[in-house]
């Protein structure tokens, strides 16, 4: 289980350090202000449209936490009922309470969540054509003098890994969570493939995807964060593509275990003796040595 968290949180500093790499690359070869142009017209229509069809939508996502929150309370993963020494009628009211609470809450989260998803979906689209290029030749330059590194395993999702995909989604609670993952994944996932194509060529078979399904996951998150974070979500475009060419860039260094310390196996050698003190040395004058004139 120790070793389950630091590979994930090592997934999250390196994802974490190539988004900051990427920002600071977004600035080159106009990366920029192409991606403020396509990001203001997403976020302008992308507001419209929940303000044109906010009924509709509050209608849809309240249904969908209302189901969930039931589900969940069904299957005992949340508490619905009141205190103690709360009468039957008053147990029941605080128990309602608490319930129309906790899907509130699912729904606020879902909305936020809609929000951020369709306007980075619909930013990736293009991304492909309209900043991967760029952005290739911007985070190149921070790697001239460093070969591309050679990956070490090459991912191949076998048939019990789709088992167990497919067989999550009928768990009614984990199949949301699942879902949710798979919608922040495959929008940085997409933008993998014209990365590796970037930096290793053509790839004569499966892409090198095993060693970066942790830190990709994790960037995804992180971009679904940056949406709502005011002016860092205009770079998104560029930031998206030079963060995943950095850490294509970067190879598989952060699941690297440390390097073992070598310790030699011959013995240290013998300490000199102690020098004792005698009499002697307190009363033989010692000669000072003759400096020549």
């Amino acid at each position: 289980m120790k070793s389950f968290f630091l590979r994930w949180y090592a997934a999250f500093v390196e994802a974490l350090w190539c988004m900051l790499l990427g920002l600071r690359s977004s600035f080159r070869n106009g990366l920029w202000w192409r991606s403020a142009c396509l990001c203001t017209v997403v976020l302008v229509f992308w507001a419209w449209f929940y303000w044109h069809f906010a009924r509709q939508i509050f209608i849809t996502i309240g249904a969908i936490s209302f189901i969930g929150t039931y589900g969940a309370l069904v299957l005992g993963f949340v508490q619905g009922g009141g205190g103690g020494g709360v009468p039957a009628m008053g147990g029941i009211g605080a128990g309602l309470v608490q319930f129309l609470l906790y899907a509130a809450a699912v729904a606020t989260v879902l909305y936020v969540f809609v929000f951020a998803f369709l306007v980075l979906t619909t930013i990736r689209l293009p991304s492909n054509r309209l900043f991967i290029d760029r952005s290739a030749d911007a985070v190149a330059r921070h790697y001239r003098d460093m070969p591309a590194p050679e990956p070490r395993t090459v991912g191949r999702t076998t048939l019990k890994q789709y088992a167990l995909l497919v067989g999550s989604l009928f768990i009614p609670i984990l199949s949301g969570w699942v879902l949710l993952l798979l919608a922040v994944y495959l929008n940085v996932r997409l933008v993998y493939g014209s990365a590796v194509r970037r930096v290793y060529g053509k790839t004569p078979g499966p892409l090198p995807l095993h060693d970066h399904v942790p830190p990709l996951l994790m960037l995804g998150v992180l971009t679904v964060i940056a949406v709502l974070v005011p002016v860092l979500n205009l770079l998104l475009p560029a930031v998206m593509c030079t963060s995943v060419l950095h850490l294509v860039r970067r190879g598989p260094q952060w699941n690297s275990p440390p390097a073992p310390v070598a310790v030699s196996s011959a013995s240290p050698p013998n300490p000199a003796p102690a020098r004792t003190w005698s009499a002697s040395d307190s009363t033989t004058p010692t000669s000072e040595p003759t400096r020549p004139r």
